[in-house]
């Protein structure tokens, strides 16, 4: 099993339900019998949305300051080709997250004002 090998093919029906944490549900999907597959989906965008959208309001007064947590991405967008997010600080591009949380792309994750 490589990075590069393409799961999205596997059929619904083959994955188990086999931890909810929260937000997450994990799955798991037998290959054979050395191999396995998880997949983390989190179904509760809304709620992050709306706890991102709540403490982006109430930064309006706060000062930016070392280490401040500017947006929460779910991982599901982190790791999502389409973004390069990966990709990109794999290369050593770091101007790149600057550039996604400043898009209009990222607004729904973002939760402190202001630009990166």
């Amino acid at each position: 099993m490589t990075p590069s090998d393409d799961f999205s093919s596997i059929p619904d029906d083959a994955w188990t339900l086999y931890q909810v944490d929260g937000p997450y549900r994990r799955y798991i999907c037998h290959l054979d019998d050395q191999r396995s597959v998880i997949k983390t989906e989190m179904v509760e965008d809304d709620t992050l949305i709306r706890a991102n959208q709540d403490e982006l309001f109430e930064s309006r007064m706060s000062r930016f300051g070392e280490g401040k947590v500017v947006a929460r991405v779910p991982m599901n967008v982190f790791l999502d080709p389409a973004t390069e997010i990966v990709e990109k600080l794999q290369e050593g591009d770091k101007d790149h997250i600057k550039w996604f949380l400043n898009s209009e792309q990222a607004r729904p994750w973002r939760n402190f004002r202001g630009e990166v």
